[in-house]
């Protein structure tokens, strides 16, 4: 897809900053979920979910324009609806960095209201020790976000920290400072509706 070089500039940054570094997940945790993952790498349903989201995946590659992102995460998320047995995401390296693409400042805020629907919808597939484990990799795409999403779409952003973020009490420390420094533009709005919240 092309896009210019405030956007590659942009894009380069979020995929920097996702770092696995810092995680508190328990080695037991850990363990746990590579387990899973090998239990569903013999399982032929599994393998035709990771094809399904790799195909979609290429997707991006022919994306010329807005409808055409709109498009991509309508079929990215049909992919993780088509089998919500399996509680993790196939390929989630490459989908973090797809959707922290699809939410440069430069796109329409219809493209990051769809980018932030998958986000909602995987952040409730995943569990929550396999969310902790992969927080640098999420959170990456949506706190430079904060900053640049339009007034209309901070509060779907906001419920996402609410809702995901903020119920992993003590195993959120390794993201707070992210977290709070991605906050601050909002906290400094003061008299906004978002400011109390």
């Amino acid at each position: 897809m092309a896009t210019n070089g405030a956007s590659n500039n942009y894009n380069s940054s979020l995929m920097r900053s996702a770092s696995p570094s810092g995680s508190t997940t328990s080695t037991k945790s850990a363990s746990e979920v590579g387990t899973r993952y090998l239990e569903y790498a013999n399982d032929p349903r599994y393998k035709k979910y990771v094809q399904l989201v790799e195909k979609n995946l290429q997707f991006f590659d022919a994306v010329n324009e807005w409808a055409d992102i709109i498009s991509f995460l309508g079929r990215l998320l049909r992919a993780f609806q088509a089998y919500p047995q399996y509680p993790v995401i196939p390929r989630k390296m490459t989908v973090a960095k797809r959707l922290a693409q699809c939410l440069n400042p430069g796109f329409p805020a219809g493209v990051h209201q769809k980018t932030l629907d998958v986000y909602t919808y995987i952040f409730e597939t995943i569990e929550p020790n396999q969310l902790v484990e992969d927080l640098p990799l999420w959170s990456a795409g949506v706190f430079p976000f904060v900053q640049h999403a339009a007034t209309h779409v901070k509060p779907q952003l906001l419920s996402i920290f609410e809702k995901y973020y903020v119920r992993l009490g003590p195993d959120l420390k390794p993201a707070m400072r992210g977290l709070v420094i991605a906050l601050l533009p909002v906290v400094e709005e003061e008299g906004s509706e978002f400011f109390d919240k």
